[in-house]
């Protein structure tokens, strides 16, 4: 497996935003020209295999002001979940800010099933805020 960095002229980005597409139950929505322009600050990482095949990707923001990076998408395909790829995605952004920013934060629904992997990867839940759905949900901030 190998990490890349992907730019608005990368051949991953159209396999991201349709990984994406496939995943928006849980994602979110994000428009097409909010992946070009993550792209453009070469803010999205994908994992690569040996064929070239986009096996999950990680799209991230940041603030100077905070002083942190925030994970706003973390996908890794169904088929590929369980073998590291989301670890090795991480670990590359781990890599990537740990000299410009004081730790990495992530909002996730405290109703999904990826709130039990964030401690996994190391993260502490520190606070909660009301989520912008429908039901009331809750998000816990990592």
């Amino acid at each position: 497996m190998q990490i890349v960095i992907v730019n608005e002229e990368s051949p991953y980005l159209k396999e991201v935003m349709k990984l994406a597409r496939a995943n928006a139950g849980t994602l979110g929505f994000l428009p097409k020209g909010a992946f070009i322009n993550y792209a453009t600050h070469s803010q999205i990482l994908v994992a690569i295999d040996g064929k070239k095949n986009v096996l999950g990707y990680l799209l991230y923001g940041t603030s100077r002001k905070k002083m942190l990076a925030y994970i706003v998408h973390l996908c890794v395909k169904q088929s590929q979940r369980g073998k590291g790829v989301a670890r090795a995605l991480f670990d590359e952004l781990k890599k990537i800010t740990k000299d410009a920013y004081r730790g990495i934060r992530v909002h996730c629904r405290r109703d999904y099933d990826a709130s039990r992997f964030w401690p996994i990867l190391g993260f502490r839940a520190i606070s909660e805020m009301p989520g912008r759905s429908k039901q009331g949900t809750t998000l816990t901030i990592w």
